[in-house]
């Protein structure tokens, strides 16, 4: 996918979702904890691919990694919430968002745990672990070539991330996350 097909499904992701909460607002209660945490972490997803979307166009792709590696956790986390026993998940959910632990929110084996725990299929799962190996990998190579003198360490220690790879695993979560909002309102959020 280039970077400017994933800027649209991006957009096309994001119409979907604001879309889809307009037609379900009146439905929404105050009382729906689930409900709740689904809308809010549906607007950081929107936030973040946002952010993924200006740092590519600016040339920082491994800076964009780590967004992106968020909104993967989010697609996971809200589909994980959506197709299984609310209260108990989002009791979890909650209780990792409290602990103050990067790890344990970010954690590859618990990022494996709910896609699988959510239904995904196979290549679904390799594909999104993939998606969030590579980031996190990606992260700590680059930057120093925007500086002055860059040219004085000729081979960096790995190659950047790819724009397109950065924004196409953002697409793919903010769509996921779409998808996610869909099994909890059926109807409501289409693609």
């Amino acid at each position: 996918m280039t970077a400017e097909e994933s800027i649209r499904s991006i957009a096309g992701a994001k119409a979907a979702i604001d879309n889809g909460f307009s037609r379900v607002g009146r439905r929404l209660a105050e009382g729906d904890a689930a409900a709740r945490w689904l809308h809010a972490g549906a607007g950081r997803a929107v936030a973040l691919c946002d952010a993924i979307v200006l740092l590519c166009r600016g040339q920082h792709g491994p800076e964009a990694a780590a967004p992106a590696r968020a909104a993967i956790q989010l697609a996971a986390d809200l589909c994980w919430l959506a197709r299984g026993p609310r209260r108990e998940r989002l009791a979890e959910l909650e209780r990792d968002a409290r602990s103050g632990d990067w790890g344990a929110v970010w954690s590859q084996s618990r990022l494996h745990e709910r896609l699988k725990a959510a239904g995904w299929t196979e290549q679904e799962l390799e594909e999104r672990l993939g998606d969030a190996a590579r980031l996190c990998a990606a992260m700590s190579a680059g930057g120093g070539e925007l500086l002055p003198w860059a040219h004085a360490f000729s081979v960096p220690p790995e190659p950047r991330v790819a724009a397109e790879e950065v924004l196409a695993a953002g697409a793919r979560a903010l769509r996921d996350i779409a998808q996610a909002l869909g099994a909890r309102w059926p109807g409501c959020f289409a693609l």
